[in-house]
């Protein structure tokens, strides 16, 4: 059969501005490196000269609206793009060699960043937006002619809104909450 891929945890500690200690997280991550499929690395970023002209527009006056989305646990949002065994996660053991079959993009997955990338298109595409023939990480809807313009920009799992009308972005950010 398959051979399992290995996982691990990874532990970060939340701080709170003045140092303090916030919260403890724990990610179950995969361990990429002894995946039999070797993927290339991929992260969608938007290209610097789109992202300043969309800021020039907003700095003269043809955005009024500028917001930000941060889509959190962005890659274990995603389903699996294809089938994944991994072994059971370190300090749970059942006493089974049962493996385990990831529904969902882990941390840590080869092509993880290739995985949301393509969940995020079609969210971003679902939603009615049309991805620009200059920049794959851009989306758009809307004119500036009709005064509803509205562009959003990919850079990972997070990305700057431009828009025209505000009901534009509230309506997005809706869209993503209920997709992610």
């Amino acid at each position: 059969g398959e051979r399992p891929v290995s996982t691990t945890w990874a532990y970060k500690i939340k701080l709170n501005p003045d140092g303090s200690i916030a919260r403890f997280r724990a990610r179950w991550c995969v361990r990429g490196d002894t995946e039999q499929h070797d993927f290339p690395r991929f992260s969608a970023m938007v290209g610097l000269p789109v992202l300043r002209t969309l800021l020039a527009l907003y700095g003269g006056g043809i955005f009024k609206y500028l917001a930000c989305f941060d889509i959190g646990n962005a890659f274990a949002s995603a389903p699996a793009q294809r089938r994944v065994v991994v072994e059971q996660p370190p300090g749970y053991y059942d006493g089974t060699q049962t493996y385990l079959e990831l529904l969902r993009i882990l941390y840590g997955q080869s092509d993880a960043g290739r995985g949301f990338w393509i969940h995020l298109e079609e969210v971003l595409l679902k939603f009615g937006l049309e991805r620009s023939d200059a920049d794959p990480c851009t989306f758009s809807k809307g004119s500036i002619d009709n005064g509803d313009l509205f562009v959003v920009c990919t850079h990972v799992d997070d990305g700057p809104i431009f828009a025209q009308r505000k009901e534009d972005i509230d309506s997005l950010e809706q869209h993503l909450k209920d997709n992610f």
